[in-house]
């Protein structure tokens, strides 16, 4: 859900450049259509994902799907699933739509990058696909820190202090697995 999400995020971006774009050039699946709309999502609101390729051979019937998300440039446990139970089997040779709709969760804000990466069951590299955008305002503008206040003296110089990370780990874990989930259906593209 999440991964459709994302991919609603840049309208008929080109591959390899805009916020959506193939991450492993050595893939087999070669994409032909990437693409977000709206861009950027809006909370509540239907999202679509373009997720076109060509799969030169052989038509894939097993492996696994590994979605690693972060947000606000923290970075949150990956997840592997089964290829299968995460988009439509066989997955036949030629030129292949796992285009997606859904809806953005509310409650998640700030820049967001979502990778995506499909295996063989041998541990090939079908697909892999990045995300990358800012939706609503992000934590950093929030907080009041400039991007040079954690370049240049990290936690002590920016103000702010270790109980305020602690305080915001729970916080952080929710939406990590909200975060997750959705990627994993959005991604994959069988789920709603």
């Amino acid at each position: 859900m999440l991964f459709r999400l994302i991919a609603a995020i840049s309208l008929f971006a080109t591959i390899g450049q805009g916020a959506i774009k193939d991450c492993d050039p050595s893939s087999i699946f070669r994409p032909t259509e990437l693409a977000i709309l709206p861009d950027p999502p809006v909370a509540d609101q239907p999202v679509a994902m373009t997720v076109k390729f060509n799969n030169p051979g052989p038509i894939i019937t097993d492996g696994s799907v590994t979605t690693s998300v972060t947000l606000n440039f923290i970075p949150f446990t990956p997840s592997t699933e089964p290829l299968c139970t995460n988009t439509v089997c066989p997955i036949p040779s030629g030129a292949v739509d796992r285009s997606t709709k859904s809806t953005w969760p509310t409650g998640i804000s700030g820049r967001i990058v979502t990778i995506s990466q499909w295996r063989d069951a041998i541990g090939q590299s079908l697909l892999c696909v990045q995300s990358s955008f800012s939706v609503g305002q992000s934590g950093l503008r929030q907080s009041g820190l400039r991007q040079s206040d954690l370049r240049q003296s990290g936690l002590r110089q920016s103000g702010l202090r270790q109980s305020d990370l602690r305080q915001a780990i729970p916080d952080l874990l929710k939406v990590n697995q909200s975060i997750s989930e959705k990627a994993l259906v959005l991604y994959g593209g069988s789920r709603s």
